[in-house]
């Protein structure tokens, strides 16, 4: 048996290098919005006030996540099929 085939389509088939830094980002925004505890004077469109600073980091994290999941969303789109 080949060590490698159940790597490739085996318990491990989902875990892809996109994954993996996917989920390193994850953890290490995860960890800077824990240890930024402090309030501060948040300003966002028309939307002004004084949440703790995760917060504002967590905004820009859900933005960015879905600013990037709409970019990759729209360039699947346009993608011309290959034969």
């Amino acid at each position: 048996m080949d060590p490698n085939s159940e790597l490739a389509g085996g318990r491990w088939a989902w875990l892809t290098p996109r994954r993996i830094v996917a989920a390193v980002a994850l953890l290490l925004a995860l960890i800077l919005i824990l240890q930024n505890n402090r309030r501060v004077k948040l300003n966002f469109l028309v939307f002004s006030g004084h949440p703790r600073v995760w917060i504002g980091f967590l905004i820009a994290l859900v933005l960015g996540f879905l600013l990037g999941w709409g970019l990759s969303a729209r360039h699947a789109k346009s993608k011309p099929l290959e034969s």
